[in-house]
């Protein structure tokens, strides 16, 4: 199975054996490449979050009505922008982070699923 890429005049391939450069001599990031797979580049200092849904059981097998589970502020990272020149960017692509319940964010919908765009300095921490 392998999947495409078209773009800036270069067809890019990716397959299980990996990354298939184009025959001109291109020096291409990880990021950019989960940039490419993704398919969703955001612009200057944001972010792209898939939400992490609360668990649906307790550790000891009680299983939680919808009204009982408390709400979750962590998603993991997709994608980042390439930030400014006043702000870098200090999150990476999978990590997981809690962002604020008051966050000014966008929820699109993309290939079926869910995700949140916001801003970095709405991000409150990284988890370990």
């Amino acid at each position: 199975m392998s999947d495409a890429f078209t773009g800036g005049g270069f067809h890019f391939r990716f397959s299980a054996e990996g990354f298939n450069p184009p025959s001109k001599n291109i020096v291409i990031s990880q990021q950019e490449v989960e940039i490419m797979s993704f398919g969703i580049k955001p612009l200057g200092t944001k972010v792209v979050l898939k939400k992490i849904e609360a668990e649906e059981k307790t550790e000891g097998g009680i299983i939680l009505a919808s009204a009982a589970k408390a709400p979750t502020n962590v998603g993991e990272v997709v994608a980042v922008g390439p930030g400014t020149d006043d702000e870098k960017m200090v999150v990476s692509i999978g990590e997981r982070v809690v962002y604020s319940p008051y966050a000014s964010s966008t929820t699109i919908e993309f290939e079926g699923e869910d995700y949140l765009i916001m801003r970095q300095s709405d991000l409150l921490a990284v988890l370990g």
